[in-house]
């Protein structure tokens, strides 16, 4: 959001803000319908997207700086697909896109806000695990495997790493 602004999601539903740099955190209305959210991105202060790791494939968004949440996709509803499963992570970033990751390659990309998603596919199917956009996206897998794409989503390509293990996280 800014440099003093940052919200974090739990694993409840429940969510956090801070507008301060972290002095004071205050409690927000959880996402109403998420059992529990995986991650948690924001476009700017009033628009958000949250994950829902208890369920196959769901995006929640909040038009209003989280005082209300509502379904934005349900992957399922999705023809394009083969892949569902839950969500783990997203990020949003320019003015109206964010992509969503999570179990067997599954990526879900809105490039509108949120009014329209349509699936990807990273070419693999470890679980990803977690997603950060700025000028190009970065996504981790539960196999060892760090994928990147320059274009919004569209072309992944596997990075070399030199060591092994299940990278659950990336920034």
């Amino acid at each position: 959001l800014n440099t003093n602004a940052c919200v974090a999601a739990g694993a409840d539903g429940s969510i956090v803000k801070t507008i301060d740099g972290g002095t004071s955190w205050h409690a927000m209305p959880p996402v109403t319908g998420a059992a529990s959210v995986s991650a948690i991105s924001c476009l700017n202060f009033t628009v958000c997207f949250a994950t829902d790791s208890a369920a196959s494939g769901h995006v929640y968004t909040t038009q209003d700086g989280g005082a209300t949440w509502t379904l934005s996709w349900d992957v399922a509803t999705d023809p394009f697909t083969s892949s569902i499963g839950p969500l783990l992570g997203i990020s949003c970033f320019g003015a109206q896109t964010c992509i969503a990751v999570g179990f067997s390659g599954l990526i879900g990309i809105t490039t509108d806000g949120g009014l329209h998603w349509r699936t990807g596919y990273a070419g693999t199917t470890a679980n990803l695990t977690s997603i950060s956009c700025s000028s190009g996206c970065f996504v981790t897998a539960d196999d060892s495997t760090v994928l990147f794409s320059a274009d919004n989503g569209s072309t992944w390509f596997a990075q070399a790493l030199a060591p092994h293990g299940v990278y659950l996280g990336v920034s």
